[in-house]
């Protein structure tokens, strides 16, 4: 369900620091006995210049140790390749944690579990990940309810609505702790890694900008704070009652479509992947509305983000799954600029858009979709 797997990248996604007078780090590890060619990478952000930056270590005798410059803390990762390779790694190789100024001890026997000290910004994570764990449970529950139900129960409409509704309930309760967690630490820049990702996830979210401007200038005067500042400035652009960014972009017969090619109708663009399952299991609701208000003045246009590579991939699930709608794509997959001017940075991702070309709604599913369109058209 990709609800699901976007609960788990959100909580990844959120970084955690306090605000330090150092620049320097140093991480100084030990992990069983191994030796070269056991090899740890580390890889982050500098958060001042934005830049990612990767290193290696080759161990001796389980030890390992990085040293290195950080304008802010960061969100990192180490990641154990006991060939020295990366392409032979698992997930119990692989350590996010948070890179702070001054020394950061890490030992352990697998990297996934190490213990991390000498980090104020991982206890603050800890801190924030004890009050998640009741959420992480929930999703748990709903994904192997999911995964479990039998044929009967998956074209079950109602039992459908009803993982729903519990999904929808549990990502509430997480933006309000989420959000509560920010307000009460202002001082941190912790919460502007957390608001970046928040605006990332749910850039519909009216609360981002004034629990942005209730924080400390110290904060929002760093550059990740004026980044984001930029940011949502920039996804003011994409709000409600904003003209959509138009395009012309090919579709799978190599026509060029627009969206101003459908003025006088409602639209819905919908951007979506081959390779996404919760994509496919939504084109059942996409199929029923158009079904619906099709001769009502509306219209579907579905955005595939895809590459060069796969282009018969994506017309052959096109066929498959009967979209009788304009199907287009660039081909460029997350480089394409139609997706960064409609910041579609997951899928599946749609707009509601007027017959007059103005946002009327974003990242309708289900039947939150139906809901929309009974209440703006009316069926002839």
């Amino acid at each position: 369900m990709r609800h699901l797997l976007l609960l788990c990248t959100f909580l990844s996604l959120f970084l955690n620091a306090f605000t330090q007078e150092g620049k320097h780090f140093m991480i100084e590890g030990k992990l069983g006995k191994f030796s070269a060619p056991a090899t740890v990478f580390l890889f982050y952000k500098d958060q001042g210049s934005n830049v990612a930056i990767k290193d290696s270590c080759v161990m001796e005798q389980g030890q390992f140790s990085f040293e290195g410059q950080i304008e802010y803390p960061s969100y990192a990762q180490l990641v154990f390749a006991a060939n020295g390779q990366l392409g032979s790694v698992t997930a119990a190789d692989d350590l996010k944690f948070y890179l702070d100024y001054g020394k950061i001890n890490i030992t352990g026997f697998q990297l996934y579990n190490a213990q991390i000290s000498g980090s104020p910004s991982n206890d603050l994570f800890m801190e924030y990940q004890k009050l998640t764990v009741p959420v992480q449970k929930e999703a748990e529950e709903i994904k192997y309810t999911f995964e479990t139900a039998s044929p009967e129960k998956l074209a079950s409409k109602a039992f459908k609505d009803s993982l729903d509704k519990r999904f929808f309930t549990l990502i509430n309760d997480y933006n309000q702790l989420s959000m509560s967690f920010i307000m009460n630490h202002p001082n941190s820049i912790l919460s502007i890694y957390m608001l970046q990702s928040e605006l990332f996830t749910h850039p519909n979210n009216a609360n981002i900008e004034p629990i942005f401007l209730m924080m400390s200038d110290s904060i929002k005067n760093t550059k990740p704070g004026k980044r984001l500042a930029a940011n949502i400035e920039s996804n003011k652009r994409l709000q409600n009652g904003t003209t959509a960014p138009d395009f012309q972009v090919n579709d799978i017969n190599g026509n060029p479509v627009s969206l101003s090619d459908f003025r006088g109708k409602y639209i819905l663009f919908v951007f979506w992947s081959p390779k996404c399952d919760h994509c496919l299991a939504e084109i059942e609701n996409l199929q029923k509305a158009y079904s619906l208000f099709k001769d009502n003045k509306f219209i579907i246009i579905s955005f595939a983000i895809e590459t060069e590579e796969n282009k018969k991939e994506w017309i052959d699930t096109v066929k498959k799954y009967n979209m009788t709608w304009p199907a287009i794509s660039d081909l460029k997959l997350w480089d394409s600029d139609i997706v960064k001017s409609y910041k579609a940075y997951s899928v599946p991702t749609n707009y509601l858009i007027s017959p007059e070309g103005i946002i009327l709604d974003r990242d309708l599913l289900g039947n939150n979709l139906l809901s929309k369109l009974n209440e703006i058209i009316d069926v002839q």
